[in-house]
Formats: structure tokens, C-alpha cells, sequence
């Protein structure tokens, strides 16, 4: 998505929460049992974050708890 579209979306009264299911969707995703949908929402979440880093910034929390879930899950620390 453009970055200029994404930004009109926001400004929409339901953009926000839209958005915050989006994302918050997308990061359970990464830490879905299959590889594909793993793969896929990886992927996704990092062209989202190259268009919109800025929007991020109040989800930091929730997506580093999130890269170190997957971490441990996935590189046998758990």
C-alpha cells in the first residue's frame, strides 16, 4: 500500500482501531504453527514497516515481545 493511502486511512474515525487489528493480527500470525502463514506474515509485516515505521512506535512493545517469543519458540530455547 502507498504510504500516502495508508495515512489518509488513518485519518478515517475507524482507521486507528482498523489499523491496530491489522497489525496486531499480523504479528499473531508470525507466531502461527504453520511455516507458510510464518513466512507470509513475516514478509507482510516488513514491507508494513518500511512504508510506516513512524506508526509503529506505540506497538514497539508488543512487537519485540512478540520477535522474542518467536525467537525462543523457534530456535529450540523453549
Amino acid at each position: 500500500m502507498h504510504p500516502f493511502l495508508l495515512m489518509q486511512s488513518l485519518e478515517h474515525p475507524n482507521g486507528r482501531e482498523q489499523f491496530d487489528k491489522l497489525l496486531l493480527g499480523l504479528l499473531r500470525r508470525v507466531l502461527d504453527t504453520n511455516k507458510r502463514v510464518q513466512e507470509a506474515a513475516c514478509s507482510a509485516f516488513a514491507t508494513l514497516e518500511e512504508v510506516i515505521y513512524l506508526i509503529f512506535e506505540p506497538f514497539l512493545f508488543e512487537i519485540f515481545c512478540i520477535i522474542i517469543i518467536y525467537f525462543l519458540l523457534f530456535s529450540g530455547g523453549c
